[in-house]
């Protein structure tokens, strides 16, 4: 089971385990949080996710594309090492290093 949460006013945690079935309610979500926030920066926080897989690089992916068409920059902080490894083997580690 997954949970999106606001931090604050520029942050929201994505914590638990992500199921393949799950990943367009939270895209959904998170882009709801990322279009209500009146601030030029969000932050993502990623320390208790629990999914490591290609699913949820995608996932990062997508939501910095749609961060970018509102002109909001989306950065992704604390991921699990295993994410960030596979992240690195795939040349994609650009997601986690703002």
């Amino acid at each position: 089971m997954y949970s999106v949460t606001t931090r604050d006013d520029a942050s929201v945690s994505l914590s638990g385990e992500v199921a393949r079935s799950d990943l367009v309610e939270v895209r959904a979500s998170i882009e709801r949080l990322v279009e209500a926030h009146d601030a030029p920066r969000v932050v993502v926080y990623l320390k208790d996710l629990k999914s490591y897989n290609s699913q949820i690089l995608s996932l990062c992916l997508c939501l910095i594309r749609k961060a970018k068409s509102l002109d909001i920059e989306l950065e992704f902080k604390e991921p699990p090492q295993k994410l960030f490894d596979m992240a690195r083997v795939g040349g994609l580690e650009f997601i986690f290093s703002h």
